[in-house]
């Protein structure tokens, strides 16, 4: 049985919620139109300096699958972007 579950919002509580459901072996989505800001480093212990203006669901995705999780998909939403989907796996 696969276990799902989508993360609205990768900011300061997506991050952390995102990291512990992939340790569970739960595959994940994750969605956020929104662009990593310098502002919210602070409280988004996920992201870095090197992040600022990269989309959040797309950035978290790859670092969730770089700490072992093993199929994330991130997606931009609606606007103020656009709809995009990106897919993470690791093998």
């Amino acid at each position: 049985m696969i276990t799902r579950a989508t993360i609205v919002g990768a900011g300061g509580l997506g991050g952390p919620i995102s990291y512990a459901l992939a340790r569970a072996h739960i595959e994940l989505t994750i969605v956020d139109p929104d662009v990593v800001e310098l502002s919210n480093l602070h409280r988004q212990i996920q992201f870095t300096a090197g992040d600022v203006g990269t989309a959040k669901a797309t950035r978290l995705a790859s670092s969730v699958v770089a700490r072992g999780g093993t199929h994330v998909a991130s997606s931009r939403g609606g606007p103020p972007h656009g709809p995009t989907r990106s897919v993470a796996t690791s093998i």
